[in-house]
């Protein structure tokens, strides 16, 4: 007897199994991976081209897009809504060519998922990470923050004193602490990165973002790289310490260089002077030279 199947069925089941596991790499017919316990991507992400998201899309199925709240070197932030919750995130995308091959999209989901390990109050949570399947396009939904940043209150209010310098950046180094126990170091600490909010009680409440370009150290050694992968040195210039301007082997004092300068320009409301010594800045000046290249 001849044997009809509907078109509809055929298209969703070869639409399920061109998924792919991004850690162990198989192919597969569910949406998550049993062994690896994360969503599946549909092997077409690495042809499709990206589509741009705006109002009112929906990513990944539950978070509708409010507004565009700020663009960056490696992708755009917006303000969107879980709507199984209701709750308001901040949705962070990330352009499509950082994860160009498999082996990328590997990295990806490792940092991410390490970095939505982080719980800690000083700390900005991460809810949710993985690959839209409608516009391919990588992100990481996390806490919605209100206030601002300490570049912002340094540049708007001036210098601290040292005593609220001291009581802000505590919170600053618990973070740290916090995620060097899980052998996380953040590398790119700066005071962009560090949202203030005021509370009821009129204290300054601080924590730390954008673990985006974190490095996870297993077994003390470097056997996991960055998300752009080998060779390519990720920071803020001036507040890099020496070593990882020169892209060797970044452990958790970078983190402690970085705090040492952010506390300086708190203080001082500038930078230490040695920033601007032509031993420090003709290395800088030469690390910008190369990216530009």
């Amino acid at each position: 007897w001849p044997i009809t199947v509907a078109y509809g069925s055929i298209s969703e089941a070869v639409r399920l199994l061109a998924r792919l596991c991004p850690l162990c790499d198989e192919q597969m017919d569910v949406e998550v991976c049993a062994e690896c316990n994360v969503p599946t991507i549909e092997s077409s992400v690495f042809e499709a081209p990206e589509e741009a998201i705006h109002a009112g899309m929906v990513i990944a199925g539950r978070y509708k897009v409010i507004r565009l709240a700020g663009r960056g070197a490696m992708g755009s932030v917006f303000e969107a809504t879980q709507l199984s919750m209701d709750r308001r995130v901040a949705l962070k995308t990330l352009q499509k060519n950082l994860i160009s091959d498999q082996k990328l999209v590997k990295r990806f989901y490792l940092e991410a998922r390490a970095a939505s390990q982080l719980d800690h109050p000083n700390i900005v949570r991460i809810f949710d990470f993985g690959i839209d399947d409608g516009t391919k396009v990588p992100y990481i939904a996390m806490e919605y923050l209100e206030g601002g940043d300490l570049s912002d209150s340094i540049e708007n209010i001036g210098a601290m004193t040292e005593r609220e310098s001291c009581r802000l950046l505590a919170q600053v180094a618990k973070a740290l602490v916090a995620a060097h126990e899980k052998q996380i170091v953040h590398r790119d600490l700066k005071p962009d990165n560090i949202n203030l909010r005021t509370l009821a009680d009129g204290d300054q409440h601080a924590k730390v973002l954008d673990f985006g370009i974190a490095k996870v150290l297993h077994g003390g050694s470097d056997s996991l790289k960055s998300l752009t992968g080998t060779g390519m040195t990720m920071g803020t210039p001036l507040y890099m310490s020496p070593e990882q301007i020169r892209d060797e082997r970044r452990r958790k004092p970078s983190d402690m260089w970085a705090m040492g300068i952010i506390t300086h320009e708190a203080v001082k409301k500038k930078r230490p002077r040695f920033l601007n010594t032509p031993s420090y800045s003709g290395v800088d000046g030469l690390f910008r030279s190369i990216r530009e290249v």
